[in-house]
C-alpha cells in the first residue's frame, strides 16, 4: 500500500506502557480505596483495553465501589497524572523497530503524527524521553474541547488542517485498541491493529482493519519500508 501519512496510537502501540500504567493506576486506587480494594490488575488491563480516556477509565472501575465517586474522578486523574509524570519514563519502553520504522517513513517523504486520548502534556513528555519526539509533525493528546477517540473531532479539527493535501486514501491509522480502529472507520481511513497492544482480538477484528501486526517488522514489511519494495 502506498500511504502519504501514518497515524499513531501511543500507548500499546509505539510504546510498552503496561507497566508504568498499571503501576501508576494501581497506586492511585490503593491511596483513594485502600490496598484490599479487590481490583486486580487484569481488572484494571480489561478497562484500559477498551481505550477510554484516563476519566472514563476510572469511572468505569470506581463504580458501585464508592458512594458519589464522580466526585473522586478528579482527584484520581490528578493523582495518577502525577505519579506518571515521576516515574512513568522509567516504566516505559519502545517496542522494538519502532524508530527504524519512524526513520525508514522519513526516509520515504511519509508524514507522521501521533493521535492518542493520553494527556498531551504526557504524552509529548514521553516521547521526548523515549527519542521519538522529534519525528512527528502532529502530536495530538486529549483535548479539552474536543471528543476523544472513537469520535471523528480530532481527525475533522487537527489532522485535516494539517495535513490538508493528503486525501483520506493516503492515511493509514496504527492503534491497538477498539477505539483506534472505531476511530479510522469513523472517518474513512485505512486501520492497522497492533496486537501487541492492549486490544482483545475479537473485538479489533471485527472493526476490519487491513492488517494485522505482532510487532514493527511486519508493518514494515507491509508499507514496503523494509527493503523488500522499492
Amino acid at each position: 500500500m502506498s500511504y502519504r501519512l501514518l497515524i499513531f496510537d501511543f500507548d500499546g502501540t509505539l510504546a510498552n506502557t503496561r507497566e508504568a500504567v498499571l503501576r501508576s493506576m494501581t497506586t492511585t486506587l490503593d491511596e483513594l480505596l485502600g490496598a484490599s480494594n479487590g481490583i486486580t490488575a487484569e481488572g484494571i488491563e480489561t478497562v484500559v483495553a477498551a481505550g477510554l480516556t484516563l476519566p472514563d477509565t476510572f469511572a468505569h472501575l470506581l463504580a458501585g465501589r464508592l458512594p458519589e465517586f464522580e466526585d473522586k474522578i478528579t482527584w484520581a486523574v490528578a493523582r495518577y497524572r502525577a505519579i506518571y509524570a515521576k516515574h512513568g519514563h522509567d516504566w516505559t519502553t519502545l517496542y522494538p523497530g519502532v524508530a527504524e520504522l519512524l526513520q525508514s517513513a522519513q526516509s520515504r517523504k511519509i508524514a507522521l503524527a501521533v493521535v492518542s486520548n493520553k494527556g498531551e502534556p504526557a504524552l509529548r513528555a514521553s516521547l521526548k524521553a523515549l527519542g521519538i519526539g522529534d519525528c512527528f509533525t502532529l502530536v495530538v493528546g486529549e483535548q479539552a474541547n474536543l471528543r476523544p477517540k472513537p469520535a471523528p473531532d480530532i481527525f475533522n479539527h487537527c489532522i485535516v488542517p494539517a495535513f490538508a493535501s493528503i486525501h483520506s486514501s493516503e492515511i493509514l491509522f496504527v492503534g491497538d485498541t477498539p477505539a483506534d480502529l472505531a476511530f479510522a472507520n469513523s472517518v474513512g481511513i485505512d486501520a492497522c491493529w497492533a496486537a501487541h497492544g492492549h486490544g482483545d482480538d475479537k473485538a479489533c477484528r471485527l472493526l476490519n482493519p487491513v492488517c494485522v501486526i505482532d510487532g514493527f517488522d511486519e508493518l514494515a514489511t507491509f508499507l514496503g519500508l523494509d527493503g523488500r519494495n522499492g
